[in-house]
């Protein structure tokens, strides 16, 4: 800061403008050391803040990380399941399409029962038929 120029020839002027300078590096330095304090405060305390927020940022991430891996299990959980649903339905088919020949044989064979017991009906109605008339 330039001061102004001034008429030397008195003193006490200058001895005024010394004091006003001399004052004003004073409030200067009690400002600036007032700053600097305050710039320490805030560091301090928003170092507490960005320690918290990087807590929590591991946790998320491990919980995430968690989460991941529980889902990866899960899925292979619901694949072994499809593919047991998927074994038990051919299972099932099999089962079915055999069950299907089986009642179709067995169909066939009461079928051919009935013919038979027709038949021997026939036989046997014929042969009473035949022994009454013989013994008439």
């Amino acid at each position: 800061m330039l001061l102004p120029e001034n008429d030397f020839s008195q003193p006490s002027d200058v001895n005024i403008d010394i004091e006003k300078i001399l004052r004003r590096q004073d409030k200067i330095e009690r400002e600036l050391e007032k700053l600097r304090k305050m710039y320490d405060v805030m560091k301090e305390k928003n170092k507490k803040v960005i320690d918290r927020v990087n807590n929590r940022i591991d946790q998320l991430e491990q919980e995430l990380s968690e989460l991941r891996k529980t889902l990866d299990e899960l899925k292979i959980s619901v694949n072994h399941i499809k593919d047991g649903v998927t074994n038990v339905q051919q299972h099932v088919n099999n089962i079915n399409s055999k069950q299907d020949f089986a009642i179709k044989a067995q169909d066939k064979f009461i079928g051919q029962l009935w013919k038979a017991f027709f038949i021997l009906l026939s036989i046997i109605s014929a042969a009473v038929t035949a022994i009454v008339a013989l013994l008439k």
